[in-house]
């Protein structure tokens, strides 16, 4: 970790100080997504990528939410995949849509027109990359922690999120 200097701290407070000059009418910077709120939605149509360790739980959870529909589930593991499916069928009455095949089936997923938000339990160094994809594809993203793996990665969904109006949320 590198020693923070008092002109570093002094040029980073006066970039702060500039931006929050830069709001719009709205109170917020021009394509902030600080202020932004989604249209209410009266079901919530999800999928989800990943349901082994972390996803198996939080899939349990959603499935507990009311006005919530999983829609479809995303996984290279056939017996998780399996085990999710059943689930979700038992508690809705109808199954989702079943996606699997090799490790690029989940942009299936977050390609869907049917979907509104896509919840991503994968391995840490998908996250960003699915995220990004959910995004661009018109969903709202729901991440595991952590969002990405590189400061890079973490300003492309900041940046993805303002420009599409899209929720990017690490969990």
């Amino acid at each position: 970790m590198t020693n923070l200097s008092r002109r570093t701290l002094m040029a980073g407070m006066a970039l702060t100080a500039s931006a929050a000059s830069a709001k719009s009418a709205s109170g917020t910077a021009p394509g902030s997504m600080m202020a932004f709120a989604a249209p209410k939605l009266d079901k919530v149509r999800i999928g989800i990528i990943g349901v082994g360790e972390r996803g198996t739980p939080m899939t349990d959870l959603l499935l507990t939410l009311d006005g919530v529909e999983i829609r479809a589930i995303a996984d290279t593991d056939a017996f998780v995949l399996d085990r999710a499916v059943a689930k979700v069928a038992a508690k809705q009455g109808r199954a989702p849509a079943r996606i699997t095949g090799n490790a690029e089936a989940w942009r299936q997923l977050t390609g869907r027109d049917d979907l509104d938000a896509v919840f991503i339990f994968t391995p840490w160094d998908l996250h960003a990359p699915m995220a990004l994809a959910a995004m661009k594809a018109g969903k709202h993203a729901f991440v595991e922690v952590p969002m990405g793996v590189t400061i890079d990665e973490l300003w492309e969904l900041v940046e993805t999120s303002e420009a599409t109006a899209k929720h990017c949320m690490m969990l």
